[in-house]
């Protein structure tokens, strides 16, 4: 009489669970990039909208104080000068960093400097502000 042996299974192999590990793995990592990039990109988006409302301030205090300019430093600070007076400062992200333009001036008849501020992120976008003469409206857009 043959008796047929019946294997059970009552665990995973070694290969099945490297396998699983792999590809956890694998997932957790894009995952991980994929926050990290958007989150940049918010931090940077943030950023901007934050200049523009310093520059809306600026135009404002323009007009009452006489003249402000927004000084643009090539790697660390915006710093909101009002009449020779460092006020303000606001440090760039991480991911940021001043391309072109140096600075943005405000006199008491809404007339700006006609600056172009260019900012370059890591990952490779541009950020052009161009404000616009005689109203002190300011362009953003992402290149």
């Amino acid at each position: 009489m043959t008796m047929l042996w019946r294997k059970s299974r009552a665990a995973f192999t070694l290969v099945e669970t490297l396998v699983t590990l792999g590809i956890v793995t694998l997932s957790l990592t894009v995952g991980i990039m994929a926050f990290k990039t958007t989150r940049e990109l918010q931090t940077e988006r943030a950023f901007i909208k934050t200049v523009v409302s310093y520059v809306e301030q600026a135009k404002g205090q323009g007009l009452h104080d006489g003249q402000i300019k927004l000084t643009f430093r090539q790697r660390d600070l915006l710093y909101f000068d009002v009449l020779g007076k460092r006020e303000q400062k606001l440090p760039y992200p991480q991911s940021l960093r001043v391309i072109a333009g140096a600075s943005i001036s405000f006199n008491g008849d809404q007339m700006i400097g006609p600056q172009e501020i260019v900012f370059k992120s890591q990952r490779g976008r541009y950020y052009d502000l161009k404000p616009q003469l005689g109203w002190g409206i300011i362009h953003v857009s992402e290149i």
